[in-house]
């Protein structure tokens, strides 16, 4: 986590925390450049509060200048983008024998399997349709940051407090015919040697690698434009359907954290139930 979230992530951060509460997971690592004052908040809720988070000190700009770009030449520096895959790699081993399975993604990304399912349920489904020692690549699908959903239900002014963007507005998707594998992964650490930011680089004792079809489960990732071209949007409203249960959810972080803006009266609900999500409870 590096300063370019400051302005997008809070409220995503927040909603991320909650929704992977909600689906199961047992916990979240963080590696952590430089935040807000404000993620340092969230950061400090979920680490010393609830204990579901992790945070790793990542001071590599300490040591080295990292580019702050994809592409090199518009960036340059010492090490690839903020130090990315070698974060990941640590990630990687540090988590080899902790845990089963490990979702890599960025901060601004959240993975959410299709149907009132756990993770739990769709990673075992996943391992009856392929085996075990496999890890499971979720394909990228955009969901641009400029396109808010204007009159949103879910543009609650209790959660002004808090900067970024929430992924409840945002329901509209990037076709993504560029051809490039931009996803991200579920992994089984054991079965792999090296990774790299959207891939496995070297698998190791026979894994492999399957790709994911949106009917098992999808990734969300809201960031800026790549494709301009209005018309090249669709409607997704899949979080939605976790809507009830996570509108309920931040508000009491919100409130826990003092951040909730109770001027504006009171706390929000959503016109959706929750939903009844197997295994999580």
């Amino acid at each position: 986590m590096h300063t370019y979230y400051w302005n997008l992530m809070e409220t995503v951060a927040m909603q991320a925390m909650e929704l992977y509460r909600l689906l199961g997971i047992q916990r979240v690592i963080v590696y952590k450049t430089s935040c807000s004052a404000t993620m340092d908040t969230v950061l400090d809720y979920y680490s010393r509060k609830t204990g579901f988070l992790q945070v790793r000190p990542w001071p590599i700009d300490a040591f080295l200048k990292p580019s702050s770009s994809w592409t090199p030449s518009l960036g340059p520096g010492q090490i690839h983008y903020y130090g990315q895959i070698p974060s990941s790699n640590d990630c990687l081993y540090r988590s080899m024998y902790q845990s089963r399975y490990v979702l890599m993604h960025d901060a601004d990304e959240v993975i959410l399997p299709a149907g009132n399912v756990s993770f739990q349920t769709l990673i075992s489904d996943l391992e009856k349709a392929h085996g075990e020692k496999v890890n499971f690549y979720f394909p990228n699908n955009v969901f641009p940051y400029e396109e808010k959903e204007e009159n949103s239900r879910f543009d609650f002014p209790e959660w002004r407090n808090v900067p970024g963007s929430n992924f409840l507005g945002h329901v509209l998707r990037e076709l993504d015919t560029s051809g490039y594998n931009t996803g991200k992964l579920v992994l089984d650490p054991r079965g792999v040697l090296q990774m790299e930011v959207h891939s496995v680089h070297e698998h190791i004792d026979g894994g492999r690698t399957e790709r994911v079809g949106r009917e098992r489960g999808q990734l969300y990732h809201v960031r800026r434009r790549k494709n301009n071209q209005q018309g090249a949007l669709v409607r997704d409203e899949g979080l939605l359907k976790v809507a009830g249960a996570l509108v309920e959810r931040v508000n009491h972080a919100l409130s826990s954290m003092g951040l909730l803006n109770t001027t504006a009266g009171p706390a929000p609900t959503s016109a959706h139930p929750s939903p009844a999500m197997a295994g999580l409870r």
